[in-house]
C-alpha cells in the first residue's frame, strides 16, 4: 500500500495520506475543497440589530412580527445558514408567551405534535407574583442550522404570539418601563445569519 506522506516546513513529525487496504474495485475519488471554499468555512456573515422597542398581544392562531429580521443570499444550494437570535422580552402580570422562528413564511425549528399542543421555537412562562415583578425581564436566545437549500435571497424572522391574547409582551424593555436612571434600561436584541460551506 503506497501513501503520500506530508512533511512540515518546521516543527517535526508528518502527515501522512493512505488509500484503504482494499475497494470495490472501482476508482474512488476525493475532491479536495479549494483555497476559496473549504468545508466549513464561514462564507457570510451578516447582522440585523433592533435598538427601539415593540409589544406583542397577538394570539397562537395569528403570531405578530417583533420587527427583528435578516436576509441572506447563499452562494450555494448546499450551503447551511446558521441562525442565532437575541431577544430581551418583558412583560404584564402573569404572561406566557410563544416564539418562532421563520424563514420567510415557512415557521422552522418547531417541537413535535402531541395532541393539542402548539408547536413553537420557544415556550417562555414568566408567572409574575406582585408588581415587583413587572420590572423583570428575560434573556431568550434562539440557534438553529437551517439547509434553505437556494441561492435566493431568504429571511430569516421572529415572531410571538401571547397566551389567550390578555397579557402584553415587550420587546428590549420590561412592562413597568420607569423613567428613571437607576432603573428600567432600555435593551437591543438582535438576529445573526452565517453562511456555512457544506
Amino acid at each position: 500500500m503506497s501513501a503520500i506522506k506530508l512533511i512540515p516546513a518546521s516543527g517535526g513529525g508528518s502527515v501522512s495520506l493512505a488509500p484503504p487496504s482494499s475497494t470495490s474495485g472501482a476508482d474512488v475519488t476525493v475532491t479536495m475543497p479549494t483555497a476559496s471554499r473549504g468545508l466549513g468555512k464561514i462564507l457570510q456573515v451578516l447582522q440585523s440589530v433592533k435598538t427601539d422597542t415593540a409589544s406583542i398581544t397577538a394570539v397562537y392562531s395569528s403570531p405578530a412580527d417583533w420587527g427583528l429580521s435578516c436576509s441572506i443570499t447563499p452562494s450555494s444550494t448546499s450551503s447551511k445558514i446558521l441562525v442565532t437570535c437575541n431577544m430581551i422580552l418583558g412583560g404584564s402580570n402573569m404572561y406566557g408567551l410563544y416564539t418562532y422562528l421563520l424563514r420567510d413564511s415557512t415557521k422552522i425549528m418547531l417541537g413535535d405534535a402531541a395532541s393539542n399542543r402548539p408547536r413553537v421555537t420557544k415556550n417562555i412562562t414568566d408567572y409574575h407574583d406582585g408588581n415587583v415583578e413587572h420590572y423583570k425581564s428575560v434573556d431568550v436566545d434562539i440557534s438553529y442550522l437551517d439547509s434553505p437549500s437556494t441561492t435566493s435571497s431568504v429571511t430569516y424572522k421572529v415572531q410571538g404570539a401571547v397566551w389567550g391574547g390578555s397579557n402584553t409582551v415587550y420587546l428590549n424593555r420590561n412592562a413597568l418601563d420607569v423613567d428613571g436612571t437607576e432603573y428600567d434600561g432600555r435593551s437591543a436584541s438582535s438576529i445573526t445569519l452565517m453562511e456555512v460551506a457544506a
